[in-house]
């Protein structure tokens, strides 16, 4: 689901779990990431994240 021209969001939710992940761009070319689960018995739960510089752009044929 985009929510910008430079984020998108995902989440999956079901009786057990939900997982929410965003990625986004910023104006000086850096990409964010982040990922968070949740588990009703939190034994799967966990959160991640990155950072990184765009080093090119994608090709669309």
């Amino acid at each position: 689901m985009p929510i910008s021209d430079n984020t998108l969001i995902g989440i999956y939710s079901d009786k057990h779990l939900t997982t929410l992940e965003t990625w986004s761009i910023t104006n000086d070319e850096k990409v964010l990431y982040t990922k968070v689960i949740n588990s009703k018995d939190n034994k799967w739960s966990a959160s991640r994240s990155m950072t990184g510089d765009v080093v090119g752009k994608c090709g669309s044929k």
